[in-house]
Protein backbone atom coordinates (compact mmCIF):
# COMPACT_ATOMS: atom_id res chain seq x y z
CA UNK A 1 0.00 0.00 0.00
CA UNK A 2 2.78 2.34 -0.30
CA UNK A 3 2.22 3.17 -3.71
CA UNK A 4 -0.63 4.63 -6.12
CA UNK A 5 -0.69 0.82 -7.43
CA UNK A 6 -1.05 -0.84 -4.22
CA UNK A 7 -3.65 1.82 -2.96
CA UNK A 8 -6.03 0.97 -5.90
CA UNK A 9 -5.36 -2.69 -5.03
CA UNK A 10 -6.66 -2.33 -1.45
CA UNK A 11 -9.55 0.06 -2.36
CA UNK A 12 -10.36 -1.90 -5.16
CA UNK A 13 -10.83 -5.64 -2.69
CA UNK A 14 -14.04 -5.44 -0.75
CA UNK A 15 -12.61 -7.14 2.67
CA UNK A 16 -9.27 -5.76 1.97
CA UNK A 17 -10.01 -3.02 4.98
CA UNK A 18 -12.23 -4.88 7.33
CA UNK A 19 -9.64 -7.80 7.41
CA UNK A 20 -6.99 -4.69 8.08
CA UNK A 21 -9.54 -3.71 11.18
CA UNK A 22 -9.94 -7.20 12.25
CA UNK A 23 -6.06 -6.89 12.89
CA UNK A 24 -6.89 -4.42 15.76
CA UNK A 25 -6.70 -6.73 18.62
CA UNK A 26 -4.75 -5.46 21.79
CA UNK A 27 -3.59 -9.17 22.45
CA UNK A 28 -1.32 -8.50 19.98
CA UNK A 29 -0.21 -4.68 20.23
CA UNK A 30 2.62 -5.01 17.54
CA UNK A 31 0.48 -6.44 14.96
CA UNK A 32 -2.21 -3.72 15.91
CA UNK A 33 0.49 -1.18 15.97
CA UNK A 34 0.91 -1.99 11.99
CA UNK A 35 -2.47 -1.95 11.13
CA UNK A 36 -3.84 1.43 13.28
CA UNK A 37 -0.40 2.57 11.06
CA UNK A 38 -2.12 1.40 7.93
CA UNK A 39 -6.07 2.73 8.70
CA UNK A 40 -4.57 6.16 9.48
CA UNK A 41 -2.92 6.70 5.90
CA UNK A 42 -5.66 4.83 4.44
CA UNK A 43 -8.50 7.46 6.20
CA UNK A 44 -6.30 9.92 4.77
CA UNK A 45 -6.91 9.26 0.93
CA UNK A 46 -9.85 11.34 -0.82
CA UNK A 47 -12.08 11.77 -1.48
CA UNK A 48 -13.70 8.74 0.93
CA UNK A 49 -10.90 6.89 2.68
CA UNK A 50 -11.88 7.59 6.02
CA UNK A 51 -15.53 6.44 5.45
CA UNK A 52 -14.04 3.04 4.14
CA UNK A 53 -12.09 2.59 7.09
CA UNK A 54 -14.75 3.53 9.85
CA UNK A 55 -16.92 1.08 7.30
CA UNK A 56 -14.25 -1.33 8.23
CA UNK A 57 -13.62 -0.89 11.89
CA UNK A 58 -17.87 -1.09 12.12
CA UNK A 59 -18.26 -4.58 10.16
CA UNK A 60 -15.11 -6.07 12.19
CA UNK A 61 -16.88 -4.92 15.93
CA UNK A 62 -19.70 -6.21 14.58
CA UNK A 63 -18.08 -9.60 13.62
CA UNK A 64 -16.14 -9.73 17.27
CA UNK A 65 -19.96 -8.59 18.55
CA UNK A 66 -18.22 -5.58 20.40
CA UNK A 67 -18.44 -1.81 20.03
CA UNK A 68 -16.80 -0.20 17.41
CA UNK A 69 -14.00 1.84 18.91
CA UNK A 70 -13.62 -1.08 21.68
CA UNK A 71 -10.41 -2.74 20.32
CA UNK A 72 -8.97 0.87 19.58
CA UNK A 73 -9.55 1.94 23.36
CA UNK A 74 -8.34 -1.29 25.11
CA UNK A 75 -5.68 -0.84 22.86
CA UNK A 76 -4.49 2.47 23.82
CA UNK A 77 -4.52 1.27 27.37
CA UNK A 78 -2.00 -1.71 26.63
CA UNK A 79 0.88 -0.54 28.93
CA UNK A 80 3.48 -3.35 28.04
CA UNK A 81 3.67 -1.66 24.92
CA UNK A 82 5.31 1.28 23.92
CA UNK A 83 3.67 2.51 21.02
CA UNK A 84 0.43 1.87 22.54
CA UNK A 85 0.64 3.09 25.77
CA UNK A 86 -1.24 6.52 26.11
CA UNK A 87 -0.06 9.09 29.23
CA UNK A 88 -2.58 10.76 31.29
CA UNK A 89 -1.30 14.33 32.62
CA UNK A 90 -3.25 14.55 35.92
CA UNK A 91 -2.02 18.04 36.35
Amino acid sequence: MNNTDGIKLVFGQKEALTILARSLDPKKPTVMHQAVLLLAAVSLVPPAGHERVLEAITIAGEMKGCERFQQVVQGLLVKSHPSLVVSFDTN
